[in-house]
């Protein structure tokens, strides 16, 4: 059977790019026998080489932000987020022909079933694909409508005010009917479907049938922390300044806790341009991190502070890591502990809660760190590894083609 997983064109990072890249390089390692032809997308082409600046510019770009703040961007209002039609339904419109684009080289491979990474591609697929399957694979923990719009226009209101929105509620019916029209929908677990379902009930029954498929990822470096004995416990954030990150919760919590004298500990924050964050003397800002193996290696635990989670990658690579998890108990944050990961579960996500777990962790013993963080290198070997993922997605092939030939 003719298997096309239709995506973008494939690079190291997150969501549906990175994700592919994993598993077409699993299949390529494997050397499992595959009764299937499975296609994926190409690589993404390498960008153009950045020109180096003049000597003297970064520093004056650097002093021209320290005055002036950062460059201000353009943010609707809230009356144009409000209306009808209006700047969010210009925002999707845009993002869902963009994401049949991207996908277009994958569109028009010939297949039996299309395994489709965004939902904005389930119609376009559905025409090409004729009497076969169109199965859709979820990678966002909220509904595509208010991801956008949440991060785009307004991060620092709560999502229920955005979800409330006249275009985001359109673009969530929209969404609803996207689920219906696809022949399965694909979930890494059902603790992830609570995501969608907090937002709108009616994710509940949206689709005929959902798959659950967990995500995996390569080993990274596993051990206890390099050098830690001389040094303070050092945790790790890991991810993106957006909305639904809570980084904002993180900042708040480091301010209620006491002095480092009296409790010494650090937060190593990478992803987010430390130039975009609050300064704070727990944390230490590293802006994007290429070198994600060895900067695990270097840390004692994970923080999550996630408003949504539906099984995020950073958690995955933590486990590998051995690291201990500090997680808010939200989706898939959730699945990790019922796998057996060395999880600290915490709610809700506030300030005042994470400041009395982030006192708890660096209190702890590097023993103690070190013992439950190899339960989540235990659960990693057992679940999570990409192997794993690839051969799990073997059987959900040959559930496909069970499902044309009947």
């Amino acid at each position: 059977m003719r298997i096309t997983h239709v995506g973008p064109p494939l690079m190291r990072t997150g969501g549906p790019a990175g994700y592919l890249l994993e598993l077409r390089r699993q299949a390529e390692e494997s050397g499992d026998e595959v009764r299937h032809r499975v296609r994926f997308p190409e690589p993404a082409s390498r960008p153009p080489a950045r020109r180096s600046s003049p000597p003297g510019l970064s520093r004056l770009r650097r002093w021209k932000r320290a005055v002036l703040g950062p460059p201000r961007l353009y943010r609707p209002s809230r009356d144009e987020m409000n209306r009808n039609g209006g700047v969010i339904d210009e925002l999707l419109t845009r993002s869902a022909r963009d994401a049949v684009e991207l996908c277009r080289p994958t569109l028009e491979a010939p297949a039996d079933v299309y395994f489709v990474h965004d939902v904005f591609v389930v119609e376009a697929a559905k025409a090409k694909v004729g009497p076969g399957d169109v199965w859709l694979m979820i990678h966002s923990p909220m509904p595509m409508g208010l991801y956008l719009a949440w991060n785009w226009g307004h991060p620092e209101c709560p999502w229920q005010e955005i979800a409330a929105l006249p275009d985001v509620r359109r673009s969530i019916e929209k969404e609803l009917e996207t689920w219906r029209l696809a022949d399965r929908v694909v979930l890494p677990c059902p603790e992830a479907l609570e995501e969608l379902v907090r937002v709108d009930p009616r994710f509940a029954d949206a689709s005929a049938t959902i798959e659950y498929l967990l995500s995996g990822s390569s080993a990274v470096s596993f051990g206890p922390a390099k050098d830690s004995r001389d040094r303070e416990l050092l945790g790790l954030f890991l991810g993106s300044s957006q909305a639904y990150r809570g980084l904002d919760v993180l900042f708040q919590a480091l301010a209620l806790l006491p002095d480092r004298r009296e409790l010494p500990g650090q937060i190593a924050i990478a992803g987010p341009d430390p130039d975009s964050i609050p300064s704070h003397p727990r944390a230490r800002k590293l802006g994007r991190v290429e070198d994600v193996s060895s900067l695990l290696a270097a840390v004692d635990f994970l923080v999550n502070t996630n408003r949504f989670s539906l099984f995020d990658l950073s958690n995955i690579e933590a486990a590998a890591a051995g690291k201990d998890l500090l997680l808010h108990a939200v989706g898939g944050n959730k699945t990790l502990a019922r796998l057996g990961a060395g999880c600290r579960l915490y709610e809700p996500l506030t300030p005042e809660a994470l400041a009395k777990r982030l006192t708890e962790m660096f209190s702890m013993s590097r023993d103690a760190l070190v013992a439950h963080g190899a339960k989540s290198r235990e659960c990693y070997e057992r679940h999570l590894t990409a192997k794993a993922m690839w051969r799990r997605h073997l059987d959900l092939y040959d559930k496909a083609e069970s499902r044309i030939a009947v």
